[in-house]
């Protein structure tokens, strides 16, 4: 059944109800405390910046990694964001399939228990299905045994198209050497398209095509946002201020899956970036931030002296011969402990940002007639990437 315009309204009015908050809380949002260390909502909401600054470091932690706790956290400062989050959050879609060993034979734990969800979370169906930068088709796979379907698996790596077809064995699946952004895939209307984490434009693409071709239906699980050339609003005019790549990054920034060691790292390199943008800051006599380009981890385990010169030769800077390193790292340290304290004001709406971002992707398929639903398809344990839409004729 084509989708009513009563659901296209009601998607519409969702979108609305989290664009006004977003419009109103954009100063909070949109600035970033790496790139202004004294953003102008420190003055306009001291409550807020109080509550924040003054966490010790356990606190800290524990709140960015946990949004639920955050956005509590925030509520008395924020009680309609709070609101938003409670009524815009998608309901947890079915539980998990029991999949057969075999299935999972060659496929990462934490990608298997994703892929299981994800299936489990779709209806069962005979319709021919393509998997949208299939890699080495494990969701494929999976929906050829456990839907017995048959599948083609679209992918531009030709080596993993040829392992792809190696653990395929006997099941209907056929690979496609293709690059969906450069070529035309074949796409019949009376398939059934799906991706688990396709990136940016990957998935911008794959919703182009199905509508297009008008396929029977879509299930999409995005991710990487900031992963595509330019932002396009795709759906109703958008009335909250437009994403900009560091905006769009924003939204993917919350992870699960680090390990101690990888997050350690990170906090070093932002202590590290800190330092430097203090030290480049005061060399220039010019009180703004300049791009930071990425470096390899072997360039950052030389130190915090070779990390300086390393960027300070890309902006064209020279370091004096007496330049007390040591008291630019300490600054790093000072400055990154306050900017992860402003940041969880930030954090509270990566959430908000990541379903706007989706419905916007949801409104075109409702507009062409599809039925469209939004749903968590896993726990935030497995991947915070955790929407699926799905869209069906």
């Amino acid at each position: 059944m084509p989708a009513t315009a009563a659901e296209t309204t009601e998607l519409m009015a969702w979108c609305a109800q989290i664009d006004a908050v977003l419009t109103r809380h954009a100063a909070l949002w949109l600035s970033n405390p790496y790139r202004t260390p004294e953003p102008d909502w420190i003055h306009t909401r001291p409550d807020l910046a109080a509550a924040v600054i003054g966490l010790d470091e356990a606190r800290t932690t524990a709140l960015d990694g946990d949004p639920e706790a955050l956005a509590a956290f925030l509520a008395p400062h924020l009680p309609d964001l709070a609101a938003v989050l409670a009524t815009c959050e998608p309901p947890q879609a079915t539980a998990r399939i029991d999949g057969d060993r075999f299935a999972a034979t060659h496929v990462p734990g934490r990608k298997w228990e994703q892929i299981r969800h994800f299936v489990a979370a779709l209806p069962v169906s005979r319709t021919p299905a393509v998997d949208w930068c299939a890699g080495k088709g494990h969701l494929g796979r999976t929906l050829a045994r456990m839907q017995d379907r048959s599948v083609r698996c679209l992918e531009r790596d030709p080596a993993l198209c040829a392992e792809g077809r190696r653990l395929a064995g006997n099941l209907p699946m056929a690979f496609e050497h293709c690059d969906v952004l450069e070529d035309a895939p074949a796409i019949g209307s009376g398939e059934a398209l799906f991706a688990l984490h396709a990136c940016g434009a990957l998935h911008e693409r794959l919703l182009e095509r199905a509508i297009a071709a008008g396929v029977r239906s879509v299930a999409l699980a995005p991710c990487c946002y900031h992963l595509t050339p330019r932002w396009q609003a795709r759906g109703p005019a958008w009335n909250a201020p437009q994403l900009d790549h560091d905006t769009l990054h924003l939204a993917v920034q919350d992870t699960v899956t680090a390990p101690g060691s990888v997050r350690r790292a990170r906090l070093a390199e932002r202590a590290f970036r800190s330092g430097y943008d203090a030290l480049q800051r005061a060399l220039r006599g010019i009180d703004a931030y300049l791009p930071q380009p990425s470096l390899r981890g072997a360039e950052r385990r030389l130190g915090f002296e070779s990390f300086c010169a390393r960027l300070a030769r890309h902006h064209g800077l020279h370091l004096p011969e007496d330049t007390d390193f040591d008291r630019w790292l300490r600054l790093g340290w000072e400055r990154d402990a306050r900017c992860r304290r402003l940041e969880l004001v930030r954090h509270g709406f990566r959430r908000l940002l990541e379903l706007r971002i989706v419905l916007d992707r949801a409104l075109p398929l409702a507009a062409a007639g599809y039925r469209v639903s939004l749903t968590r398809f896993c726990p935030r344990v497995l991947t915070p990437r955790n929407l699926l839409l799905t869209a069906a004729r």
